[in-house]
């Protein structure tokens, strides 16, 4: 049972399995996932409506989003990749950069850490909420799509029945390990980009503004996953084979 598994237990197992699926297969439902972001009406009005979606570039064993970002691209979105920064400190942090939909996606990247393709540092990036000099509060904002990659997700939605004060409603996810994603999200949940020309990001004061939405493989899904309060939960799950809600 994976619930009395640890994090690097199910991380070995999960990774293992990853490595027994062939490119071909990867490619196959890698573009089943994709194209529920068309057949699924939910899916594709979130996707449709959202003026500003992150996503990420895959490993050889994630799903392959590439197609989403071309379409985002190609639609008008604001689109944005991660890439992971080092500090002086030795301190890495993930930091988006919008990119240019007028340039080819490929003229946009360059291997960065962990062999990851990644976004140039000369565009555009999220700002950092430490240095808020262009932090403005607002309310009523739009939302923020984020589509997010992960190692093994729980298939049950955890509800507040479930928690105390600070329990989070949502989809259990285990990451790699680095906790890139969760500091992200606990960073900038409340926060929303309203200005993409000047990215100046406003503050929503009265509830959370991403919409995470994870995808995965089949094989990556579990009755339940060991979890800690700091791990960030995910509204949706798509797989291969069909969409958690």
């Amino acid at each position: 049972m994976t619930e009395n598994m640890t994090k690097a237990e199910l991380r070995r197992e999960i990774r293992q399995k990853l490595k027994s699926l062939s490119l071909e297969t990867i490619a196959e439902k890698s573009r089943k996932i994709c194209t529920r972001f068309e057949s699924e009406p939910t899916l594709h009005d979130i996707f449709d409506k959202s003026e500003n979606i992150a996503f990420f570039m895959p490993m050889a064993t994630e799903v392959d989003v590439t197609p989403l970002i071309l379409h985002a691209m190609s639609s008008g979105k604001n689109c944005y990749l991660p890439r992971v920064d080092t500090d002086e400190n030795a301190s890495q942090t993930m930091i988006f950069f919008k990119l240019d939909n007028s340039v080819p996606l490929e003229r946009q990247l360059e291997k960065g850490s962990y062999g990851i393709r990644e976004p140039l540092t000369t565009l555009p990036r999220l700002p950092d909420l430490q240095q808020s000099d262009d932090v403005i509060f607002f309310g009523d904002l739009k939302d923020f799509v984020v589509i997010v990659p992960g190692l093994a997700f729980g298939r049950k939605y955890d509800n507040k029945e479930k928690y105390d004060s600070v329990g989070e409603l949502g989809f259990s996810r285990i990451g790699k390990g680095k906790g890139y994603y969760d500091r992200f999200f606990e960073k900038y949940d409340n926060w929303l980009l309203t200005d993409t020309e000047n990215m100046i990001l406003h503050k929503n004061m009265t509830s959370k503004t991403m919409t995470k939405i994870a995808v995965c493989f089949e094989c990556q899904l579990f009755d339940a996953v060991p979890h800690e309060n700091y791990d960030k939960k995910v509204d949706i799950i798509v797989t291969e084979n069909a969409m958690l809600l």
